[in-house]
């Protein structure tokens, strides 16, 4: 846009290449003219000289039609340039100037008649395009169509300014030898920069052969006065039999022009297609534009890209995205495999270089019809390489929810639906908690066959990796939603519900959702400790990650109640008995410290815990060995020995370490792993004195065997222990948010460092008589102040 921003105005008009049609070929009848064409829009400076034309389109479209669809009314619109043009252009917005229509108009309205001599000139650089013999075998073709207009407008267009600068010489070159390779042409108007035969591109190597072949014919032209076609021209003007055109009309499409425009100097109508721009013959690569994509680029990217995709042409709309193997294949998918007939996208208003846009796709798939609406968004970049600006192509642009490897399927769903019922028998929905959909839909996978329902048929989110789904069971130590299951995004015919009845309390449900609502990020899980039964789980976000059975995060001071119950079974520490909690602890290289620096003096171990001292639990680092506080996690509390919770879940990770990470290990940081699930569990072992794995649906269901421990809590450590988790419930760190709760209750604070982030995780997890619950709030701060209110409302909600 920057040629054409420092002009006064530029005009604007529409015209029809004829070509050879029947009456059957009504996309490209044009009324108006009246007859078979391709429609070319061509814009030109105020003295007539052409700037752009567009690529051809059936000659059915309307001419505000044709400039919408090329860009060039946003284009216009983007520069602040004015266009004067017709009146077919009414309604084409306030950068395009049309005259008035009526019979009485004022006197100011009259005078804006008074542009039709400006738009005059451009009369010549229409007719010349006009005059382009299109022929019968790619009559229907319009980016055949498109690539002969181009090479003629860049001929007519820049030819004249080479001439210019070109020293004209009495040799002719011989013509471009086979396998030439093709020249940058760029156009004049910027504003369809990397569209699809628009901007700067490269003209097909076969054309440019024909062009070098038809630069021989307008030398000789210059030499003879007469046109001789080579075999070259003759190709290009075949009729309906196959034999030679010798008609008036511009002979084939590259000659005719060539002839008109090469004037004095043949070597300047050669040099148009030569590498070179320079007497000495070297090589002058365009500059890489660079710099974040603009605002016309982005909405031209985004434009082309869902026009390729909504005409069902995946490669092409592939190579406009920065991965055109995967973008390729995801959307070949989209149709075959999705069984999707239509689609109509509809993109929405760009905010800086993402472009949210509308989606509704028709599904069919034996004999049945489903209209599926929903709403996703692209994002345009700049290749650094070639300076073309691209989708950058991720699988959400497909869909939101997709993620890598992830495919969109449309068949007889996998399993039936089932109908999901709590503990008492009342009806779960996602509807009404929406922080279990994806539960529900695990456990539809799982238990969906067993239920007793018969399958539908849906379009579904087939998940890449769903091995430890298939399995009820996960290992993963990472975090990552690798266990996701299948999402069902549409239902064309409904199956039939199974009922399962599950271990939920609708109540308790209702209530941790809220509570956990409350942040935009947090995670909760309530047990039942005599059983190991799942009452409550809930996320935040609802549709997010699943935090409370599949996270996997350093717990933090939590841990010390597994690390406390190693040092009672070990002897190096009892309720009662000094303790030390010196200010700092150093071992196997790092210095260890408090939060705030406090030290306890001739403290007691109750104090230490009831305060979260680190140093205390540090400073008995060397008298364990490498392995025992794995042993005890796994052996005592069950943390590791793969759960079968009726849903994918991570059992946690206390891995054997050495070193400066042993000791931190005991603090819940180096490589120790939980989640909510698995601290609820910690605590409910602490309250009912032994491991009871937890389950959201009973084994009886599937005969499965649930993880078990090889040992009890001891009595004496038991007790301990509550007591322990008491005083920090009473007059400790957790004091403030179990306020007010009464019977038998016991909680622990965590805050766990996470490098690169400014606040810890915060952590809580804590008992009151039938119920144990752990809740998790990441960069939340202080356990007690994020965590513990969520736990110590639900606790609250038993009386």
């Amino acid at each position: 846009m920057r040629t054409a921003s420092r002009l006064a105005f530029v005009i604007l008009d529409g015209t029809l290449l004829p070509i050879d049609g029947i009456a059957a070929d009504t996309p490209y009848y044009s009324g108006k003219h009246p007859r078979h064409g391709m429609n070319i829009q061509v814009l030109t400076d105020p003295f007539g000289r052409l700037l752009w034309g567009s690529p051809a389109l059936p000659g059915s479209t309307r001419d505000l039609t044709a400039a919408r669809t090329h860009g060039i009314v946003d284009a216009l619109t983007e520069a602040d340039l004015n266009c004067w043009a017709d009146k077919v252009y009414q309604g084409a917005g306030s950068s395009v100037r049309i005259p008035f229509r009526g019979r009485h108009l004022k006197r100011w309205q009259r005078r804006r008649k008074a542009h039709t001599p400006l738009r005059r000139r451009r009369e010549e650089p229409v007719a010349n395009t006009a005059a382009i013999r299109v022929v019968t075998f790619g009559a229907h073709c319009t980016r055949w169509t498109s690539e002969k207009r181009e090479a003629v407008a860049q001929i007519t267009a820049t030819e004249p300014e080479r001439r210019k600068s070109t020293p004209p010489s009495s040799k002719i070159p011989g013509g471009s030898p086979p396998g030439a390779q093709s020249q940058e042409f760029p156009y004049l108007f910027p504003a369809c920069a990397d569209r699809p035969f628009l901007g700067a591109r490269r003209i097909p190597a076969w054309l440019d052969t024909r062009i070098s072949a038809c630069l021989e014919c307008a030398a000789q032209t210059h030499v003879t006065g007469r046109l001789r076609e080579s075999r070259y021209c003759r190709s290009f003007s075949m009729g309906s039999r196959g034999k030679p055109k010798r008609s008036g009309a511009k002979v084939a499409v590259i000659a005719g022009a060539i002839a008109v425009t090469v004037g004095a100097g043949g070597y300047g109508a050669y040099s148009l297609m030569s590498t070179s721009d320079t007497a000495s013959g070297e090589n002058q690569p365009a500059p890489v534009k660079t710099g974040p994509p603009s605002a016309v680029e982005v909405r031209a990217t985004a434009r082309d890209f869902l026009d390729a995709w909504a005409a069902g042409e995946p490669d092409r709309a592939a190579a406009l995205t920065d991965d055109r193997e995967a973008a390729a294949t995801a959307l070949t998918g989209y149709r075959k495999d999705a069984h999707i007939s239509k689609v109509s996208l509809k993109p929405g208003t760009p905010t800086g270089t993402t472009v949210p846009f509308g989606v509704s796709a028709e599904i069919s798939y034996d004999g049945k019809r489903a209209t599926w609406t929903y709403g996703s968004e692209l994002e345009a970049v700049r290749e650094k390489k070639t300076g073309k600006v691209l989708v950058g192509w991720r699988p959400t642009v497909l869909h939101p929810d997709l993620r890598g490897g992830d495919t969109l399927k449309t068949g007889r769903a996998q399993a039936p639906p089932i109908k999901a019922v709590d503990r008492n028998g009342a009806g779960l929905t996602g509807k009404e908690h929406p922080a279990l959909r994806e539960v529900f839909s695990s456990l539809r996978e799982r238990y969906g066959d067993k239920a007793g329902g018969t399958a539908g048929v849906e379009l579904w989110i087939a998940r890449a990796d769903k091995t430890a789904a298939d399995s009820g069971s996960g290992t993963q130590a990472d975090g990552k939603d690798s266990e996701r299951p299948d999402e069902t995004l549409k239902v064309l015919s409904k199956g039939t519900p199974g009922t399962l009845r599950t271990t939920l309390d609708t109540k308790l449900q209702t209530v941790t959702e809220e509570a956990v609502g409350k942040r935009s990020k947090a995670a909760a899980v309530v047990l039942d400790p005599a059983t190991g039964e799942v009452l409550a789980a809930a996320n935040s976000p609802a549709d997010g990650f699943d935090m409370a059975f599949q996270g996997s995060f350093a717990p933090g001071s939590t841990m010390k109640v597994i690390s406390s119950a190693l040092l009672i079974d070990k002897g190096l520490a009892a309720y009662g008995e000094p303790h030390p909690c010196p200010k700092y602890v150093t071992y196997g290289g790092w210095k260890f410290q408090n939060d705030d620096k406090f030290e306890i003096k001739n403290g007691t171990f109750e104090q230490s815990f009831a305060r979260s001292c680190n140093t205390a639990f540090i400073s008995q680092a060397e008298k364990l060995d490498n392995d025992e506080l794995t042993k005890e996690a796994r052996d005592v509390f069950g943390i590791g020995l793969s759960w079968v919770t009726g849903v994918p879940s991570f059992d946690g990770a206390v891995p054997v370490q050495t070193g400066a990470p042993k000791a931190a290990s005991l603090i819940g940081q180096g490589g120790v792993r939980m989640n909510p699930l698995t601290m609820a569990s910690v605590a409910a072992t602490i309250r009912s004195g032994a491991f009871h794995q937890p389950y959201i649906v009973a084994p009886s269901v599937d005969d499965r065997q649930l993880a078990k421990s090889s040992r009890p809590l001891s009595a004496d450590t038991a007790k301990q222990l509550r007591s322990l988790m008491r005083l920090t419930a009473t007059s400790g760190t957790a004091a403030e948010a179990m306020a007010g709760l009464d019977g038998k209750i016991g909680a622990k604070t965590g805050s766990a460092e996470v490098d690169g982030q400014k606040k810890p995780n915060g952590w809580f997890t804590a008992y009151r008589n039938d119920l144990a619950a752990a809740a998790i709030v990441p960069a939340g701060g202080h356990g007690g102040s994020s965590a513990g209110p969520i736990v110590a409302q639900i606790l609250r909600s038993a009386d």
